[in-house]
């Protein structure tokens, strides 16, 4: 009786299908030599990756050096301006108000 290479294949994947295990554990598959990087020459350079520089720039209303001093401010003095826009509005609230009633 002759071999051919069907049979062969077929008497080597005969007992993979009779037990119920991953093709990736078995040596001579295609999928374990590509996840253990068998037969992987060296010549092949590892791809670099880019890495993602942070550009700062300004945003419509405001210029980039303005933005820089609102973040080097002190925290204390970024308050006290706070503080001040908001007493700044409620006078002129008052003022609108005064100036309906009257």
């Amino acid at each position: 009786m002759k071999t051919t290479t069907e049979d062969t294949i077929l008497t080597r994947f005969a007992p993979i299908h009779l037990r119920p295990s991953a093709l990736s554990m078995i040596r001579w598959t295609t999928i374990y030599r590509r996840l253990n990087k068998k037969g992987v020459t060296e010549e092949v350079a590892k791809k670099r990756s880019r890495r993602t520089v942070k550009h700062e720039r300004a945003i419509a209303g405001a210029s980039w050096d303005a933005i820089r001093a609102k973040r080097n401010q002190k925290p204390d003095a970024r308050a006290a301006a706070r503080q001040a826009a908001i007493a700044k509005s409620k006078e002129s609230k008052k003022a609108a108000q005064a100036a309906k009633k009257a």
